[in-house]
Formats: structure tokens, C-alpha cells, sequence
């Protein structure tokens, strides 16, 4: 049994992990995307 709430808690943190390193990657496309679009609204001006 204790084996078992271990495991399930490597898991979640393996998930944990995951999510921030996905996080991290969808954010810095977002502020890339962002850049890109401010620099073609400068443009049209």
C-alpha cells in the first residue's frame, strides 16, 4: 500500500514536470507571437 501512494506521487510529479516544461514552451511562443505581431502593426503604420 505505501508502495502504491509512492508511486502515484512519482507520477504526479512526473505530470507536474510536463505541464511547467509544456507551460514554459507555450509561453515563450506567446511572447514570440506577440513581438511579431506588435512588429507588424508598427509596419502597417
Amino acid at each position: 500500500n505505501n508502495n502504491s501512494i509512492l508511486a502515484q506521487t512519482t507520477i504526479i510529479n512526473n505530470n507536474g514536470i510536463q505541464l511547467k516544461r509544456n507551460f514554459e514552451k507555450g509561453y515563450a511562443f506567446y511572447i514570440h507571437f506577440k513581438g511579431v505581431k506588435s512588429n507588424l502593426n508598427r509596419e502597417d503604420m
